[in-house]
């Protein structure tokens, strides 16, 4: 899986000296990333260029995603939660957010949708670790903590939604207690009760931090990623995980972008970019050449990607397929 990289260092352009965090695309065109000090860039060209967006949000956000074609959705430390409905001009705060603690108590590190539906998942910051899941079905406008939660989840740290037998599921990963510390929670929307699947314990003892599931009509497929380059694959949407070998033990693995049954990229520390094109049997080293962290990516189709991480960077990964109006063949 030859791949062409793009470097974009915009701390010079954007004046921020710190990192980016999360990264979502509307479409192949229209993109938004967020980071440190209540950073937000936006892109309309499917990140050629980026351009600074101020958020009023001084704190770190943590990750973002799209509630709907023009909808930014953002989330980060002390339960915050803010929108954009004008490609991120503006942003302001949810109408209501019910029965939720102490915000500042919180932290919001994984957000996302599926149609109006949307989940924040996160944790305590102060007192004894629990995990936090707020939802939503009117496109971030309300919020509610309603979810119940195992008692073993300690932290929840990214969210994702599959269909499966035509009923969409929500997966989230995260950290439990001992015995179950890499934990995966499934459900299906709508429900306020979320259970752990049968194949918990999980067949990793390092806490999961990224997950997602195959763009295709077939969304059985999915990676999740964690401490120490744990992988973990399911191929019944979610209902059973098998562990993988990534070949990275002392390298940290924060996200993953599945893009079909067979091919999925990862992303984490000391600049770490990996990729597998035969269902994770093999993962494949890409070398950035950045020694720091790699936080986020997302992709349009296989081989347009977009990467975000600190200090201030993004790199555009651009693969061996053309890409329609991109056209860019190595």
């Amino acid at each position: 899986m030859a791949v062409k990289l793009v470097t974009q260092d915009l701390g010079i352009q954007a004046g921020l000296s710190e990192g980016l965090s999360g990264v979502a695309f509307a479409n192949c065109c229209d993109g938004v990333a967020v980071g440190r000090d209540g950073a937000v860039m936006t892109t309309s060209d499917g990140g050629v260029s980026w351009t600074f967006q101020p958020s009023g949000f001084k704190g770190h956000f943590r990750d973002v995603a799209f509630a709907e074609a023009n909808r930014m959705v953002a989330v980060g430390d002390e339960g915050t939660i803010l929108i954009s409905d004008d490609k991120g001009a503006t942003w302001s705060s949810p109408s209501t957010i019910s029965s939720f603690p102490d915000p500042t108590n919180f932290m919001l590190l994984g957000v996302g949708f599926k149609d109006q539906t949307g989940y924040a998942v996160g944790t305590t910051t102060e007192g004894i670790q629990r995990a936090l899941v707020l939802t939503t079905n009117d496109s971030g406008d309300t919020w509610s903590s309603q979810i119940v939660l195992p008692e073993s989840a300690t932290l929840m740290a990214d969210v994702t939604f599959n269909i499966m037998d035509d009923v969409p599921h929500v997966v989230a990963v995260g950290q439990g207690t001992t015995g179950i510390i890499g934990l995966i929670i499934r459900a299906e929307i709508g429900t306020t009760s979320w259970s752990i699947p049968q194949v918990l314990p999980s067949p990793t003892t390092d806490p999961l931090y990224g997950v997602d599931f195959a763009k295709t009509p077939n969304e059985r497929h999915g990676w999740a990623v964690g401490r120490s380059g744990a992988i973990v694959h399911t191929t019944d949407g979610g209902q059973t995980w098998a562990f993988q070998t990534s070949g990275i033990p002392n390298v940290d693995l924060l996200r993953v972008a599945a893009i079909d049954e067979k091919r999925a990229w990862a992303v984490g520390s000391d600049g770490m970019l990996i990729a597998t094109s035969d269902a994770g049997e093999n993962w494949m080293q890409h070398d950035t050449g950045l020694g720091f962290l790699l936080s986020d990516l997302a992709f349009c189709g296989p081989c347009l990607g977009t990467i975000v991480g600190g200090p201030s960077t993004v790199l555009t990964v651009l693969g061996q397929t053309s890409c329609g109006s991109f056209g860019i063949v190595e």
